[in-house]
Order: structure tokens, then C-alpha cells, then sequence
């Protein structure tokens, strides 16, 4: 058990079932729970994350086996971020 996971508990987070995520504030890390492969996205710089308060740094997420997806804020405010990946 984690307590930075993201999952679909919140209506906000879209994340395949066969997935485990979670965050440590700087980076998303996604992982096979069938496989034990893994994969990360980088946030490019460290959040301030209340996980109690996650959606004032978070947004919206949408992982699947191949992508992930972030709507996170910045230093500079709200952005997006998508990356490609491959769990290995």
C-alpha cells in the first residue's frame, strides 16, 4: 500500500486496471501488476503535493500501458504532459 498511489478510486484518475501508480512528487512511476515490468514519466521538477489535497497538484491523469498522461501545476502554472512508454 502506497500513499501516493493514483488510482480509480478518484473519478478524476483514469489508470488501466492491470496498472499500479503512484508519485514521488517529482516523477510518476507505473507498474505491471501482472508482470512486475515497470516505466516512468519525470514531472521536470519536484511538487508540493498534500496527497490529502492531491488535485491542487494533480489534475487529471490517464495511464494505460503505453502512455501516460498528466495534468499537473507548475512553477508556471497548469500543464500537460505526455509521454510514450514502454514497460520493461
Amino acid at each position: 500500500m502506497r500513499t501516493s498511489g493514483i488510482n480509480n478510486i478518484d473519478p478524476k484518475f483514469s489508470v488501466s486496471d492491470n496498472l499500479l501508480v503512484y508519485t514521488d512528487r517529482g516523477n510518476i512511476y507505473v507498474e505491471d501488476i501482472k508482470t512486475g515490468k515497470k516505466a516512468m514519466m519525470t514531472f521536470g521538477e519536484k511538487l508540493d503535493i498534500d496527497y490529502d489535497a492531491i488535485h491542487e497538484h494533480i489534475d487529471t491523469v490517464n495511464i494505460t500501458d503505453n502512455r501516460v498522461w498528466v495534468k499537473i501545476k507548475a512553477k508556471e502554472g497548469w500543464k500537460e504532459l505526455e509521454k510514450k512508454i514502454v514497460l520493461e
